[in-house]
């Protein structure tokens, strides 16, 4: 088994599903994906982001489950529009329902990002955001408790994420329960999070020993719903400055000095477009002054966060430093204002090529677990 699902509940509590519609105690079925494992396997975790929901209401069915519809194992075809569409984001990193051992393990983490919304405002005066900004840092709670039981399990793997909007808040909360954990390269996707909390939780692994390494992945077509964070999530000031902190969607950590251990790649940047480009990671949705969800819908990325999580040679924070993918990035708005630097609008690249789905990966594709 190379994908395990594990859904936790608003209470904290997990249980992992299985395919005849049951399920069984998590550490029963961690345990027994894990002893499968060979000696140093790739272990990846995969968070999903807000509106989306693993339990059967009848505000959160499967039309919004992320194990049916983010964490599919069917076939999936990118399509264009700013609506979540289905992915399969597991087959995209290399992990498919049937594989073994060999592909590493998958763990396809679902939890409740969805409140109905007038009732939530009616019942507690809150936007339904809110309690789902909050809820995100007990789901991380929770996985941090499947992390540190895999640490203690097979001390020789350490787990990578990718994760996507709301879902860094979540992986974030996670390393900050447990900051001694080993773990390996993070991809944060679009992340709905405030600055100054990363940089408290890489804070705490420098002084515990954590291993993390994140990349951080933004985009100028994310502006909007980046806004529409700052908006609604509840407001966080600067310690050291009293100011209100600054998104991660803004500019990562570049305006505050950067970390070792951390990159901010704009993925909708020309240089970022060029390097995936010539590296066989043709970007396909370029164009779009307007989206939340091109970090994974569009194939081209999935293989670079693929060639990332996969450990290929040259995708380090220091090859991508080296390259200049961790330059400032473009003025926020710059895609939906003309006046503004616009470096996308006609970048003269060539058409994608060896990205068209998740099955084009070529020699790329070999397992590493260096």
């Amino acid at each position: 088994m190379a994908i395990l699902r594990i859904n936790a509940t608003r209470q904290g509590a997990m249980i992992a599903p299985n395919a005849a519609g049951g399920s069984a105690p998590w550490r029963q079925a961690l345990d027994a994906a894990l002893d499968a494992l060979p000696d140093q396997a790739p272990v990846v975790v995969l968070v999903h982001g807000y509106r989306f929901s693993w339990a059967t209401r009848q505000n959160s069915g499967a039309p919004f489950c992320p194990q049916t519809r983010l964490y599919s194992t069917d076939p999936q075809t990118p399509v264009q529009g700013v609506w979540p569409r289905a992915a399969n984001w597991p087959a995209g990193l290399g992990f498919t329902a049937e594989g073994r051992g060999t592909q590493g393990l998958c763990i396809a983490f679902g939890w409740d990002a969805r409140r109905p919304v007038l009732a939530t405002i009616l019942r507690s005066g809150r936007h339904d955001f809110v309690e789902v900004f909050d809820a995100a840092g007990a789901a991380g709670e929770a996985l941090a408790d499947v992390l540190t039981h895999l640490a203690a399990r097979r001390p020789d793997l350490r787990p990578g994420f990718m994760t996507h909007s709301l879902g860094a808040r979540v992986a974030l909360a996670a390393m900050a329960k447990a900051p001694w954990l080993a773990l390996d390269r993070a991809v944060l996707l679009g992340a709905a999070e405030f600055s100054e909390t990363a940089e408290a939780v890489l804070a705490a692994q420098d002084r515990a020993g954590g291993t993390a390494q994140i990349y951080h992945v933004l985009s100028r077509a994310n502006d909007l719903f980046d806004a529409l964070f700052w908006t609604l999530a509840p407001r966080r000031r600067s310690v050291e400055a009293g100011r209100p902190c600054r998104t991660l969607g803004r500019a990562g950590l570049t305006l505050r000095g950067g970390h070792r251990r951390w990159i901010d790649i704009q993925l909708d940047h020309d240089t970022t477009a060029r390097h995936f480009q010539a590296r066989g990671h043709g970007l396909e949705r370029l164009g779009e002054s307007i989206s939340h969800w091109h970090f994974y819908t569009d194939p081209g990325a999935m293989t670079a966060w693929r060639a990332i999580l996969r450990h290929r040679p040259g995708w380090s924070i220091m090859a991508l430093r080296e390259a200049g993918l961790d330059q400032m990035p473009a003025p926020r708005w710059s895609r939906l204002i003309p006046r503004l630097p616009r470096p996308l609008v006609d970048s003269g690249l060539p058409p994608s090529t060896g990205s068209s789905g998740a099955a084009s990966f070529g020699d790329d594709d070999r397992i590493s677990t260096a």
